[in-house]
């Protein structure tokens, strides 16, 4: 099996072989003193689920029986271990937005419940100075397809983060803490599963806030939208961007990515067609949608808002304020 070289190849006069790999191991703790070292690798390792299994042999250094996850094996002498006791089921991921469960697209922000995971207090994840998300936040990381996907927080028996770009057609998702990492669990992925945020539980009033034609600005639940003004309301979901973007970037203006898919909204049934309405993504995994509050729309203080990316509507039940 193929290992990591801690050397390099072109002082020996030698040529790297086609699956060699010439980069730091990171070994848990390295060292000449073998009461000391440890050389179990550490989850970032490029070592790390990148062996060849067709030449792995059963089991490795310890006797840990090889793979642990299907398909793929550790370079070296130590395989990373799957654990049973970080565990969720596929019901348990959900959209951060909607808690609607049964698939997830590309971009959306997924929230992942289930056991032996999280940290206790919250740890929220923030913008490093690279402008990216980071990949852990609270010992946790969340793995879509080996892609540790960007953080958003870590809370005990809950998750969230944002599913990468990449993925298609059915993702393995884990949920790894402390260094252990669950089964990996398939998920669907659809091109769009929309979701309003909302105040409580992806139902009732949507986290919306009103421009006026004076452009003063106000919480819908507190002061009810206008007919002509605009309403500014989020989402989770939208899948691809008409132009590339980065997993975990942040949105800087006038780099909003707006989504591939077109965004339909309706306000009581009449929709908002308004040359103004836009929508872009302003933080990784939400994206906001303007949407011009149309005539005919009724007023009251539960206004359903429907939403929809593509084709494919967001859940039912949200609700806006609409008054004259």
């Amino acid at each position: 099996m193929s290992v990591v070289k801690l050397i390099d190849l072109r002082r020996l006069n030698a040529t790297a072989g086609a699956h060699d790999l010439t980069a730091d191991p990171q070994f848990n703790a390295p060292g000449t003193d073998p009461s000391s070292s440890d050389f179990h690798l550490l989850e970032g390792s490029p070592a790390v689920r990148t062996g060849n299994l067709a030449v792995a042999p059963p089991d490795d250094l310890e006797g840990l029986s090889r793979p642990q996850q299907p398909g793929t094996v550790n370079r070296g002498a130590y395989e990373s271990a799957i654990s049973g006791s970080v565990a969720f089921p596929a019901a348990g991921v959900v959209n951060a937005a909607s808690y609607a469960r049964g698939g997830v697209s590309p971009g959306e922000l997924v929230t992942i419940f289930g056991s032996g995971f999280g940290a206790s207090p919250i740890a929220l994840a923030s913008y490093g100075s690279d402008g990216y998300l980071p990949l852990e936040t609270g010992a946790t990381r969340v793995y879509f397809d080996n892609v540790a996907a960007p953080m958003i927080y870590s809370l005990s028996q809950v998750v969230s983060a944002v599913a990468p770009y990449e993925i298609f057609g059915t993702t393995q998702v884990q949920v790894e803490y402390a260094g252990l990492r669950s089964q990996p669990v398939a998920i669907p992925v659809s091109p769009a599963a929309p979701g309003v945020y909302c105040y409580a539980g992806g139902t009732g009033q949507a986290v919306a806030v009103n421009t006026y034609a004076d452009q003063t600005v106000a919480y819908n639940i507190d002061r009810p939208a206008a007919h002509g003004g605009y309403l500014t309301f989020f989402i989770t979901g939208e899948g691809g961007t008409t132009a590339p973007w980065a997993d975990g970037r942040m949105p800087v203006a006038p780099l909003f990515p707006t989504p591939a898919a077109p965004v339909s909204v309706l306000m009581g049934g009449v929709p908002s067609g308004c040359s103004g309405n836009w929508a872009g993504l302003i933080f990784a995994g939400v994206t906001q949608v303007n949407a011009c509050v149309p005539a005919g729309a009724p007023t009251g203080d539960a206004v359903p808002l429907d939403v929809s990316v593509g084709g494919v509507s967001a859940q039912t039940g949200v609700t806006v304020r609409i008054g004259d």
